[in-house]
Order: structure tokens, then sequence, then C-alpha cells
């Protein structure tokens, strides 16, 4: 007991020795990290570089369609938003 006693007050002594140093230096802050971001690292993967480029392969989707489980009820060929019904049989 008296061994983990004095290695603790070593510690404590030697941790107010050392107050230059930070404990934070050589960690992941989060400053660090949204400066990452800003400038495109989008998936906190640190130091590869970041590249934006057009896919070669990628075709453009169709214009129109329908909305799955949606019908177009009013006939303007938009399914998702239709006028609305007004029903006046009190």
């Amino acid at each position: 007991a008296e061994e983990l006693a004095r290695q603790a007050k070593e510690r404590a002594d030697n941790a107010l020795k050392n107050t230059k140093d930070s404990l934070l230096e050589d960690k992941d802050d989060f400053f660090a990290r949204a400066e990452r971001f800003a400038k495109g690292d989008y998936h906190n993967e640190g130091g590869k570089a970041v590249s934006l480029s057009e896919d070669p392969t990628h075709e453009a989707k169709p214009k129109g369609g329908s909305v799955t489980g949606l019908e177009d009820g009013d006939g303007d060929g938009d399914a998702l938003i239709d006028d609305a019904i007004i029903d006046d049989e009190d």
C-alpha cells in the first residue's frame, strides 16, 4: 500500500513539473475535426487527400415517374401533391 501511495505521489509531482506539456496535444480535438470537415473531409478520415470529381458512369435520373403508393388524383402530373377535394355532402 505504501508503494502505491509513493507511486501516486510521484505521478502527481511529475504532472506538476510538466505543466507545459498538454495531455491533449496528440489527441484529435473538436476544432481539428471541424477544420478537416470544412476542408471536405466529411467522413473524418484524417490525413488522406480529399478530392472532388465527377463520376463518369453517372446517369441523370429521368424526370417524372411515380411515387410508390401514391396516385395522381387531380391529373396534374404530380402524384405527391394533389389539390384538395371539397366535399359538401353535409
